[in-house]
């Protein structure tokens, strides 16, 4: 979870005011279209904000928190290029502009740029090491580079500030469940649902380190309580039908993963996922069906081609599992992985040879 700034101290503007009547009332109109831009942002009105910006930019073009906050709100409308453009422009005319290297971290973060992003929220975070918000989106591109223990550490960098930051405590339980501390990720995530009730990604950790720890139930009242909160969260509908399928419902699983396809059909996992339900289910054919739709959107996944042959061979089409099994020896890379299939295949061609 990423935090723009949205609220930037006006730091000596006054000072550069010219000296004549009209470049004083220019200014003063500047910062008061700049407040005004500040308060449509805060309302989410994110298009009026930037038309405040620019008229305030028009009137001091110098005005680097304006640059600074219209790219945050350009950030919200998934206008990623302008926003990073504007927030350069803004370390352009004040380099010393923390939130202005923050906000270009969070729009490199949307970009898939982290390392670039971390470099950002470094910088943010040299000029004001007491900025909350920069160590948390630090924490967070951390854990997207596999850098985890820094994760952690960066989020409670960030808990140190404001022991209430909510999402600190919510990036610090992601990254300890990706090094495997589900303890600690429990009760990180604990905290964050102390504080505020109304985080679905909370209740997301905390069940998937719940599921970790095999506590299979318990996991699932909490997927729950996150899909409750945000019915589109998907990954809770994973990991709650990752919880069923261990629990041996894998109806429920399978509809779990439904849900999950529903909410975004080109995530491959969660076909591969509802074959392997289908499959236990005996449901073989609609195993298939499910396969072929993970195919469709990865057509070089071993895994689906290998589920897909199996498949077929507990409906006795060995012809058919056999070209699933030739095209998962064409894909494989691991060598023993390779003798494996090739096993397979041979299996299967004694059976149509018989």
């Amino acid at each position: 979870m990423k935090v723009l700034r949205f609220s930037v101290l006006l730091i000596a503007v006054l000072l550069c005011l010219p000296c004549c009547n009209t470049g004083k009332k220019n200014a003063n109109k500047a910062l008061e279209l700049y407040n005004k831009g500040a308060g449509s942002a805060n309302i989410g009105n994110y298009q009026q904000a930037i038309n405040y910006y620019d008229e305030a930019i028009g009137l001091n073009p110098k005005f680097a928190e304006a640059y600074c906050l219209k790219g945050a709100a350009l950030t919200k409308l998934g206008k990623n290029q302008e926003a990073l453009a504007s927030c350069d422009e803004a370390i352009r005319i004040n380099p010393e502009l923390a939130d202005a290297w923050n906000n270009k971290g969070v729009v490199l973060d949307g970009l898939g740029k982290y390392l670039d992003a971390i470099a950002s929220y470094s910088e943010a975070i040299k000029i004001n090491p007491k900025n909350a918000e920069s160590w948390n989106n630090k924490g967070s591109a951390l854990s997207k580079v596999g850098k985890y223990q820094d994760a952690v550490m960066a989020c409670e960098e960030a808990i140190k500030i404001n022991p209430k930051y909510v999402e600190a405590w919510i990036n610090k339980s992601t990254a300890l469940n990706k090094l495997s501390r589900f303890d600690e990720a429990i009760a990180s995530s604990n905290e964050a649902i102390k504080i505020n009730q109304n985080y679905a990604e909370a209740f997301l950790n905390k069940g998937v380190a719940l599921a970790q720890l095999g506590k299979n139930d318990e996991s699932i009242t909490n997927f729950d309580k996150a899909v409750k909160i945000d019915p589109k969260l998907f990954e809770a509908w994973i990991w709650k039908g990752y919880a069923f399928d261990d629990l041996g419902k894998y109806q429920e699983a399978v509809s779990c993963y439904d849900e999950a396809i529903k909410i975004d059909p080109n995530y491959v996992e969660s076909w591969i996922n509802k074959s392997i339900s289908l499959s236990k289910l005996k449901k073989y054919q609609e195993a298939i069906d499910s396969c072929d739709a993970a195919i469709k959107i990865d057509p070089k996944i071993v895994k689906v081609w290998t589920l897909k042959g199996v498949d077929y061979i507990l409906i006795k089409n060995y012809n058919k599992a056999l070209e699933c099994f030739e095209k998962a020896i064409s894909l494989e890379q691991d060598p023993a992985k390779l003798e494996q299939l090739k096993g397979m295949r041979q299996s299967l061609l004694k059976k149509l040879g018989e």
